[in-house]
C-alpha cells in the first residue's frame, strides 16, 4: 500500500507570468485649411495593449504604426535599453505628388505642466526618420513620462499638410506579491511547503491575497484586478489516475484545470483541509488517506519521491497591461503537532 500511496503526492498540484506593456500611441491626423478628409489609421501588428490607434481626421497624410520586436532594435538604431519602439509610416496623397519629403518632430502636448517643466521631451520619446525626409520614422520610448507627447509629420513642400499622433504612457505594476496566508508564493519559481499531518491542527496557509504597487509616472491610469486558479502539472496528464483536492475532482487524463478560482479563498496545507480527501484509484479499491493513522501518514510523507503538488496561475489584468505568473507548489516534508491527549503512569503509588 505504501507504493500505491506514493502515487498520490505525484498527482496533487497548486499557483504565477508577467506580460507588461507601456507605450500607447493615438494617431490624430489634423485637418488642413478648407479641406478635411476622414482616414482610417491601420494597425498592422497583432494587438498590443500598450498601443491604441483610432481613426481621425487627416489632410493628405495618413499614419500607420508597427511595433518593433527587440531583435529588430539594432537594425533600426534603437538602443537595447529602450522600453518600446515602433515604426511610424506616413502615406502622402496624392501618390503622384512631385515632392513627398516629410519633416518629423516631437514635443510635449503641454510643455508648461508641472511634470514636463524643465524636462527635455527627447529624453523620453524620440522620433527619427529612417532616411532624411523619409516617410517612415522610428519612435522610441526611452523611459516613463507623466505628460502626453505629440508627434507631428509635415510635408516639406506645404506645411499645412500634416498629421499628428499623441503618445501616452500607461501606469505599470512595479511590485506584486501573492500569499496563501502564511505561505508566500514564489512567483515564477517553486514554492516549497510542509504539510501538517495531525488531525485538528491547522497547517501553514490561509487566505489567498495579492499585494501590489503601481508606478507613479504615467499619463493613462490603470485599474488592476487579479485572479488565482490552480491547475495540474502538464507532465502528469495522461496517467489516468484520479485524486481529489479541496473538494474539486480532476483527472490525470486530459483535464488540465481544477476549474476552481481561489481569489479571496483560503488554502491550508494540512490533514483537515487537504490530506483527508486524498485518494487513489486502484484495482483492489480506493486508498483513502482519511483511513490512515498518523503514523502511516508520517511514513508516507517521509518517503516522498515526487514532491509535485499543483501549479498556481496568477493573472493581473488592467485595461492596457496584463501580467501573468505561474508557480509550482511542492511538498518537501511534514510536521506532526498531534496534541497530547492524556498522561498516565503504570503505577499509582510506590513504596520504598
Amino acid at each position: 500500500m505504501k507504493e500505491k500511496m506514493k502515487k498520490v503526492l505525484a498527482l496533487i498540484m497548486a499557483g504565477v507570468t508577467v506580460i507588461g506593456t507601456s507605450l500607447i500611441t493615438s494617431i490624430t491626423a489634423v485637418s488642413c485649411v478648407n479641406e478635411k478628409e476622414q482616414e482610417s489609421i491601420t494597425e498592422v501588428t497583432p494587438k498590443d495593449e500598450t498601443v491604441q490607434i483610432s481613426a481621425q481626421e487627416s489632410c493628405g497624410i495618413a499614419l500607420v504604426k508597427t511595433l518593433l520586436a527587440a531583435e529588430e532594435y539594432a537594425e533600426y538604431g534603437v538602443a537595447p535599453t529602450a522600453e518600446t519602439a515602433y515604426t511610424l509610416a506616413a502615406t502622402v496623397t496624392p501618390a503622384n505628388a512631385s515632392n513627398q519629403a516629410l519633416d518629423w518632430s516631437v514635443e510635449w502636448v503641454n510643455g508648461s505642466s508641472d511634470w514636463s517643466t524643465g524636462k527635455t521631451v527627447t529624453d523620453y520619446v524620440t522620433v527619427v526618420p529612417v532616411t532624411s525626409g523619409g516617410k517612415t520614422a522610428t519612435v522610441t520610448c526611452l523611459q516613463g513620462f507623466g505628460e502626453q507627447i505629440k508627434i507631428t509629420v509635415k510635408a516639406q513642400s506645404d506645411e499645412s499638410k500634416y498629421a499628428t499622433c499623441t503618445v501616452d504612457y500607461t501606469q505599470k505594476l512595479e511590485f506584486v506579491m501573492l500569499d496563501f496566508g502564511s505561505v508566500p508564493i514564489m512567483l515564477g519559481d517553486v514554492t516549497e511547503v510542509q504539510y501538517e499531518i495531525a488531525e485538528g491542527v491547522q497547517g501553514p496557509g490561509g487566505q489567498v491575497a495579492a499585494k501590489m504597487k503601481t508606478s507613479d509616472v504615467y499619463t493613462l491610469a490603470e485599474s488592476f484586478t487579479y485572479s488565482v486558479t490552480l491547475s495540474m502539472y502538464a507532465e502528469y496528464v495522461g496517467t489516468g489516475n484520479l485524486f481529489s483536492l479541496q473538494g474539486s475532482t480532476i483527472t490525470g487524463a486530459g483535464n488540465f484545470s481544477i476549474n476552481t478560482e481561489y481569489y479571496g479563498k483560503s488554502i491550508y496545507f494540512d490533514y483537515d483541509h487537504d490530506i483527508k480527501s486524498w485518494f487513489i484509484m486502484n484495482r483492489s479499491g480506493d486508498i483513502l488517506f482519511k483511513d490512515l493513522t498518523v503514523e502511516e501518514r508520517a511514513e508516507y510523507f517521509s518517503e516522498i519521491t515526487n514532491p509535485g503538488l499543483y501549479q498556481v496561475n496568477f493573472t493581473i489584468t488592467g485595461k492596457y497591461n496584463v501580467y501573468s505568473y505561474t508557480s509550482q507548489v511542492k511538498c518537501v516534508g511534514y510536521t506532526n503537532n498531534t496534541a497530547v491527549s492524556s498522561v498516565s503512569l503504570d503505577r499509582v503509588s510506590y513504596v520504598f
